[in-house]
C-alpha cells in the first residue's frame, strides 16, 4: 500500500468511528424523546382535568389552557425532534470524545483538521508522512475505546422515573 492509500484508509477508519458515535448519539436522543413524549401528553391530560373543574369559576380557562397546551406541545416536538434529525458535525463529535477521554488531548480534532488541510492543498506543503503518523497514532488510541463507553443508552432509562409515576397517576 502506498502512503497515500494508508492515509485515506486511516482517515476512513477515524471518520467511520466518529460516524458510529454520531449515530449512537442521535439514537439516544430519539429514545429519550420517545420516553418523554408520553409524559408530556399525560401532563397535558392531567392538567385538563383541573381545567374542567375550574371552568365554572374562570370561563375562558379551557380556551387559554388549550392554546398553552398546543404551544407547549409544538415547542416540545420542535425541541425534541430537531437534535434527532440534525446530525452533529465530525468536529463536534471529536470534541465530545476528547472531552470524555482527556488522554486523547487534541489528537482527534488535529487529525481531522490536518487531513482536511492536506485535501484542500494549502499553500504550505504538509508532509503526508506526518499526517499519516498522526492519523495512525489517533486510530490506535481511538480503537481501544468502545462506542458504549462514549455514548451509553443507560441515560435513557432516567426518563422512566418521570414516566412511570405519571402513567400510574393517570391510569388510576
Amino acid at each position: 500500500m502506498t502512503p497515500r492509500e494508508h492515509l485515506h484508509r486511516d482517515y476512513g477508519l477515524l471518520t467511520g468511528f466518529l460516524r458510529r458515535l454520531s449515530f449512537r448519539l442521535q439514537l439516544r436522543r430519539f429514545l429519550e424523546f420517545l420516553l418523554l413524549l408520553p409524559s408530556v401528553f399525560i401532563v397535558i391530560l392531567l392538567g385538563s382535568l383541573f381545567v374542567i373543574k375550574l371552568k365554572e369559576i374562570i370561563p375562558y380557562l379551557p380556551l387559554f389552557y388549550s392554546l398553552v397546551a398546543l404551544l407547549f406541545l409544538f415547542f416540545f416536538l420542535w425541541k425534541g425532534l430537531r437534535p434527532v434529525f440534525a446530525r452533529p458535525s465530525m468536529e463536534r463529535v471529536a470534541r465530545g470524545l476528547e472531552k470524555k477521554f482527556p488522554e486523547l488531548k487534541d489528537d482527534v480534532i488535529n487529525s481531522l483538521l490536518l487531513f482536511q488541510e492536506m485535501r484542500k492543498g494549502s499553500t504550505e506543503p504538509i508532509s503526508e508522512t506526518l499526517i499519516t503518523a498522526q492519523l495512525r497514532k489517533t486510530i490506535d488510541e481511538v480503537s481501544a475505546i468502545q462506542p458504549v463507553e462514549v455514548v451509553s443508552y443507560k441515560g435513557v432509562l432516567r426518563h422512566l422515573r418521570l414516566f412511570l409515576p405519571l402513567f400510574l397517576t393517570f391510569s388510576l
